[in-house]
């Protein structure tokens, strides 16, 4: 390394086209830091470049610079690298010389741009339960770079790629886990680059980008707390949903900008005339457009009410650019499925019974539509004109992941590449934890978890777990003290609470669209009674310890998420008045949990621009004594009491367990400054549902824990997929 077998003048060159590209022209440290390190390399002095010399010349930290203290050398070879890589996705695609640098290597490879290859396949994962983790990271790596040689076959002229379809993994180089619950990795429309939102070891949540000619990815700064992303039609830019806005990542300058509010996304897709599609919020459920640079967004559906639906989700353009497909979820399974709707107002029709999300692709036989059905990816041909799906329904994928918050985890590229998760990512051990962090002991074998719950009294456990075969949860319940799990639904079941007295559940379920709560004793033989029905989802947090008021969340599509009492008889457990309205305003609150006084409510708002945790007196507006205060610093949720008011629990955005001292806990309780516990431990759980729970004296934290992520994060990739179409593979 350090030298460069590419003629001087033609680096030369080619530095001064960068350099003049957009995102080089507005950024003289940017340009400086690329011109230092390729003009030295040049010249055969690459062993003259260091860390400590970038930062005290480049940017003028002065021979007093520390490495150590001052990461801005680290941070600024990161955007120069996602500079370097969008420049040549886009303006730099055909120039003859490419410049680049290696992950963690602050000197330039400058070689001359040779065939572009494809995707670097990886053998199929082996069971590594009894080998350490790194031999097998070491292991798959270097199979990964020995068959990255052998792609040169999958270019050879003789055969169109649909017609060599092979089955392999793609190695994505993230330093975390691929986040699926936000959404597939998303591959561009050339099969060129793939976008996907990660859980980072660090603890954030950003979406990472890598091209399949490089063996690198990137977190792109800007997109942290990114889902949903989807690719516009030239690869320049991609959308994606964040902090309650539609936004676009421009991939030349990696510029961000807002386009449109969009509390909670729920898909999108791009036309060529600059059309985005999008769902800006489960509750509201309709289908809306906007355009990329902006403006009103006008609906383009409408809840069909004799259908009963509830939501329309997961839009995509076909090839005319005018129709697109949807998925209508409906309070009436018989009536969910795939439909095409138009934008000039055509009465949309179904297409598909699957309730999926679906993919459009063309290919060299024509137009198709892809879609999971029973955890397989389904392919049939597209007949825009006659509105309806032709043909034989093939399979091209099993063990596909799909959730009705995140959709179907596939994406595609014409004929050409079929990209798609398995749960296999998905895996957590549920452990108890110390206060430093530590494993005291796990909970139950490593599986799919959605959620954890610790009863008031620490004396009981219920956890949502999904088996390998079924996308929805169960609840599932046992002593802590035994462990011997009792089933408590057979239907599908979450956000659940322990009633008083830990004998009973207070959950929702998904099969009516989580828009009734519903009360399940643990006694053998009992069934599960309605405690109270809405019109929308529901999301039930915590039941006070008299037992008269149950927490939760609603999801309005006037007020999105809102925080809401509901009165109950605390011996029977029924309903006994009103609901009443904790916070009800245009901004999401939610995650109620009562202070053991029931004096107090503990709750998130993201009032501010980001999720804080508050405490409010209670009963909320009913007394001039009424008061609230913001607790957390720097963003939270998921809040917990301990057993004596005297501490008060929560998460920070990077999934730290933090604490509160509280003082005073009577009717003026004082807040502490709040002190990190631990660092991450890659807690899974969704935004709504309960990820750990806190013994009753504090000293234990009840947890889903993930492994923390491996730069071996990777996805399944069928190459040429079309050539599957009349095979019907098992």
């Amino acid at each position: 390394m350090g030298t460069t077998s590419v003629p001087s003048a033609a680096v030369q060159q080619q530095l001064e086209r960068i350099l003049s590209s957009p995102a080089f022209a507005r950024s003289r440290r940017l340009s400086q830091f690329l011109r230092v390190t390729v003009e030295l390399t040049v010249a055969g002095r690459a062993g003259e470049i260091k860390e400590h010399r970038i930062g005290s010349e480049v940017f003028e930290r002065g021979s007093a610079f520390d490495p150590q203290i001052d990461t801005i050398v680290r941070t600024q070879a990161h955007r120069l690298r996602a500079a370097l890589s969008a420049y040549y996705e886009t303006g730099g695609r055909s120039d003859p010389v490419v410049i680049e640098f290696s992950r963690g290597s602050y000197v330039p490879v400058i070689r001359e741009h040779g065939p572009e290859p494809a995707p670097v396949p990886a053998a199929p994962p082996a069971p590594v339960s009894r080998l350490p983790r790194m031999a097998v990271s070491a292991a798959a790596l270097s199979v990964a770079f020995v068959l990255g040689a052998l792609c040169v076959k999958w270019l050879a002229p003789a055969r169109a790629p649909q017609d060599l379809p092979a089955h392999v993994a793609l190695p994505l180089f993230a330093q975390g886990v691929l986040n699926v619950g936000l959404g597939p990795a998303v591959v561009s429309p050339s099969g060129a680059q793939v976008v996907f939102p990660v859980f980072e070891n660090s603890g954030k949540r950003r979406l990472w980008l890598r091209s399949l000619r490089s063996l690198n990815a990137i977190g792109l700064a800007g997109t942290e707390d990114g889902f949903q992303p989807f690719w516009s039609p030239d690869e320049a830019e991609f959308g994606f949903f964040a902090n309650g806005m539609l936004k676009v990542f421009r991939l030349s300058d990696s510029s961000v900008r807002d386009v449109c509010e969009a509390p909670l996304g729920r898909g999108g897709s791009w036309s060529r005339d600059g059309v985005i599609l999008f769902t800006p919020r489960a509750a509201d459920g309709r289908v809306y457009r906007t355009t990329a640079i902006g403006g009103t967004p006008v609906a383009v559906t409408s809840l069909d009410e004799k259908r009963a639906e509830r939501s329309h989700r997961w839009p995509e353009f076909v090839g005319d650019g005018r129709h697109f497909v949807y998925a209508a979820h409906s309070r009436v399974k018989a009536n969910e499925g795939i439909f095409l709707g138009s934008l000039d107002g055509e009465v949309p029709v179904r297409l598909e019974t699957a309730m999926s999300q679906a993919r459009y692709a063309r290919t060299r036989d024509g137009d198709y539509l892809l879609y999971v059905k029973d955890k397989a990816i389904r392919a049939r041909r597209l007949n825009v004109s006659t509105r309806r799906l032709e043909g034989t329904e093939d399979t091209l994928a099993n063990g596909v992941y799909y959730s009705p918050s995140s959709g179907a985890s596939f994406t595609v590229a014409g004929g050409r590449y079929l990209v798609y998760q398995t749960t296999r990512n998905q895996e957590t051990v549920p452990v108890q934890l110390d206060r430093a962090g530590r494993v005291i002991r796990e909970l139950a074998a490593r599986g799919h978890y959605d959620a954890l719950v610790v009863s008031r009294d620490g004396r009981m456990l219920a956890m949502e777990s999904a088996p390998t075969d079924q996308d929805e949860s169960d609840i599932w319940a046992a002593p802590i003290d035994k462990l011997v799990f009792l089933r408590v639904t057979l239907d599908g079941g979450g956000q659940s609470v322990w009633n008083r007295g830990s004998r009973s559940l207070t959950f929702v379920s998904p099969g009516d669209g989580y828009t009734t709560i519903w009360n399940k004793s643990l006694a053998e033989g009992e069934r599960r009674t309605v405690v109270w029905k809405s019109k929308y989802s529901m999301f039930p947090t915590d039941i006070s310890p008299d037992g008269r008021f149950l927490a939760f969340s609603i999801n309005s599509p006037e007020t999105e998420m809102d925080l809401w009492l509901l009165p109950l008889d605390p011996d029977s457990g029924r309903v006994a008045g009103e609901a009443v309205a904790v916070r009800r305003s245009r901004f999401n609150e939610g995650h109620g949990y009562f202070s053991p006084d029931g004096h107090h409510l503990a709750y998130f708002s993201d009032e501010s621009g980001r999720q804080e945790v508050y405490v409010e007196t209670l009963p909320p507006g009913q007394s001039t004594h009424s008061r609230r205060w913001k607790v957390s610093a720097g963003g939270g949720a998921h809040p917990r009491w301990r057993s004596d008011g005297r501490e008060l629990f929560y998460l920070s955005p990077d999934r730290s367990m933090m604490s509160v001292a509280v003082t005073n806990t009577g009717s003026s309780p004082e807040f502490g400054p709040p002190r990190k516990l631990f660092s991450p431990k890659s807690f899974p759980a969704g935004e709504q549902r309960s990820p750990y729970g806190v013994a009753a004296d504090g000293n234990s934290i009840y947890s889903l824990v993930g492994d923390g992520g491996s730069g071996l994060t990777q996805v399944s990739l069928i190459t040429g997929w079309s050539g599957l179409l009349g095979q019907h593979p098992q």
